[in-house]
Order: structure tokens, then C-alpha cells, then sequence
């Protein structure tokens, strides 16, 4: 009982006696600590930070948002997206394709200083890449693109050529999910073109037989019988048994033209959305602000390495010498 009770005594009342007691250690200990500490943080080189903010916009094509005659809300291309718009953008940062056109464009490689011919050189690159480029969703659903680098225009440079980066990914993949649609449409549409240029014949060539003249004939036929004159009627008759003959044939085919042409005038408007997808493109962000370049570093915090350090180094002095002095009193 007594035992515990020294031990709490010195815990609380004798710590103070031990710091005085070695008040040279610690004076020296936190010396050496200051002076390491504020060597090594002028010997880390300074990162600098860039940040782009973007909002997502709705998915959508450029034909249907912008030339389909039925307007609804979800077809406006000023509106902001969603939740889940916010994830997809995520994603797509995130992905290798936006590492790589990095790589391709600043030679992180070198920037980063990894070794090219190392066999992990891409676990490397990847694991340096999150250690410097982040990107956060934040509680508006926008997201946050922070850059730290060596240099302050390559930090800001990098941040917004994410920002480009992204629109051309993800216009890449639809388009290539566009030109899978436009094949199809486009088979169609040269068929179906075919097919009215033979509509379109076969009525020239009954046109020009006179078929679309037969109630003109036939109006003259009457006229001739009714006049009693003679002269002409056989003639009318033969005209009018060819206009016969073809006339159901004209009827048909000039009301399949009528179908055709409209079903051919939809399909046109189809096809040329679809080329338009693949052609145009719109932003699929809303950048709130764009990165600057950043005119005060942002690490090291030289004061914050120096301090921590220093305290650290107490701290553990602090334990160790309480630890010699147990050792001390169990071993007398």
C-alpha cells in the first residue's frame, strides 16, 4: 500500500524534482532537436499547391440536348448534376487514363524521379501520383482537384490539364459508343435510301407512260362519246386499258413512296445526331475556378516540423529518464 502510494508521489509531485534534476540533458536534448529539426526542413524541398473546383453537369449527348424538338428539364445543358454525377467524375479522375496522358505530356517519370527501367516503375508512378494529386468530393457534390509539386507553374499547370483531361476521356468513350450506333444507323439509312431512289424510278417510268393522267384521259374518253364523234375514241380506249393496266401499280407504289419518305425523313434526323455525337462535344464540367499559380509554398511548415520535433524529443527524453530512475529505485 505504501509501495503505491510512493509511486503516485512521484508520478505527480516528483516529475517536476527529475526535470530540474536533469535539466542539462533536456536543455541539451531540445538544442540538438532544434537545430536537427530546422537543418532538415531546409533540406526538404518545398511542394507548392495548385486547386481546380468543377461541378459536374448532367450526362447527355450534344444532339439530343441540343436539337431535339421535345425540351425537358433533364435535357438542359446549364443544369448542374447530381450525387451520382459527382461519383462518375470521380471515377474518371481516378482512372489510369488520366495518369497516363499526364505521363505522356510532363514525363512524370522523370519529373518524379523514378527509375524507368525499374520493374515496378508503374506501382511507383501511381503511388507518387496520389502522394501529390488528390481529388475530393465535397459536401456541395462538386469536386476538388489539388495538385502539390516542386514547382508552382507545373502544380497549377498539372490541375488544369486534369480538368481538360477529363472532358476528352470521357467524350472518348462516348464516342466510341456512338460510332457503334451510328454503324448501325447508317446501314439502315443507305438502305432505306436505296429503296426510295427505286420507288422513285419505277414512278418516273409510269409517269412517263401517263398513268398520273388517267382521270384526264378518262374525262376526254367521256367527252368524246358524248360529243358522238368517233374519230380518236379507239385510240383513248387503248390509252386508257395501258393506264388501267398500271394505274393499282402507281396508286401502291406512290402511297409506299409517302410512308417511306416520312419513315426516311426520322431515320435522317438519326443519322445526323449521331454524327453530330461524334464530332461535337460539350464541357462535362462546370470549373468553378481554375488553378493558379500558387505564390507561397505550402510545405514544409518549417516552425511546425521544428516544433513537433522538439517536443517529441522531450517527450521521450522525459520517458526514458523516467524509466532510468525506476530502474534506479528497484535496484537499490
Amino acid at each position: 500500500m505504501n509501495e503505491q502510494k510512493d509511486r503516485n508521489n512521484f508520478d505527480s509531485t516528483n516529475l517536476l524534482v527529475l526535470l530540474l534534476k536533469w535539466k542539462k540533458h533536456f536543455l541539451i536534448l531540445g538544442s540538438a532537436a532544434i537545430v536537427i529539426s530546422t537543418l532538415v526542413s531546409f533540406i526538404i524541398t518545398p511542394k507548392f499547391k495548385a486547386s481546380v473546383t468543377l461541378f459536374p453537369v448532367r450526362p447527355g449527348s450534344v444532339s439530343k440536348d441540343l436539337f431535339s424538338p421535345a425540351y425537358s428539364g433533364d435535357k438542359d445543358i446549364l443544369r448542374f448534376g447530381e450525387e451520382d454525377d459527382s461519383e462518375r467524375m470521380m471515377e474518371v479522375l481516378n482512372s489510369e487514363e488520366i495518369l497516363k496522358r499526364l505521363n505522356k505530356k510532363y514525363d512524370l517519370l522523370n519529373h518524379y524521379e523514378i527509375n524507368p527501367d525499374d520493374k515496378y516503375k508503374k506501382t511507383l508512378l501511381r503511388e507518387e501520383f496520389k502522394d501529390n494529386v488528390t481529388f475530393k468530393k465535397t459536401e456541395f457534390q462538386s469536386v476538388l482537384i489539388t495538385v502539390l509539386d516542386h514547382s508552382p507553374d507545373t502544380a497549377a499547370l498539372i490541375a488544369n490539364d486534369i480538368s481538360a483531361f477529363l472532358d476528352t476521356v470521357i467524350f472518348e468513350m462516348q464516342r466510341d459508343r456512338a460510332k457503334m450506333g451510328l454503324g448501325i444507323i447508317e446501314e439502315e439509312y443507305f438502305k432505306m435510301e436505296k429503296y426510295i431512289n427505286q420507288l422513285q424510278d419505277s414512278l418516273s417510268l409510269l409517269r412517263k407512260l401517263g398513268v398520273q393522267d388517267y382521270d384526264l384521259y378518262t374525262r376526254q374518253y367521256t367527252k368524246a362519246l358524248s360529243s358522238g364523234k368517233k374519230e380518236g375514241i379507239k385510240a383513248l380506249e387503248e390509252k386508257m386499258n395501258l393506264l388501267a393496266k398500271y394505274s393499282g401499280t402507281y396508286v401502291f407504289l406512290k402511297e409506299r413512296l409517302a410512308q417511306e419518305s416520312a419513315r426516311f425523313t426520322d431515320l435522317r434526323t438519326k443519322y445526323f445526331e449521331a454524327k453530330v455525337d461524334i464530332i461535337e462535344q460539350l464541357p462535362q464540367k462546370f470549373v468553378v475556378e481554375s488553378a493558379s499559380v500558387p505564390e507561397k509554398k505550402y510545405s514544409p511548415v518549417r516552425w511546425l516540423i521544428v516544433l513537433v520535433s522538439t517536443i517529441s524529443t522531450i517527450l521521450m527524453a522525459t520517458l526514458i529518464i523516467i524509466g532510468i530512475e525506476n530502474y534506479r529505485k528497484v535496484t537499490i
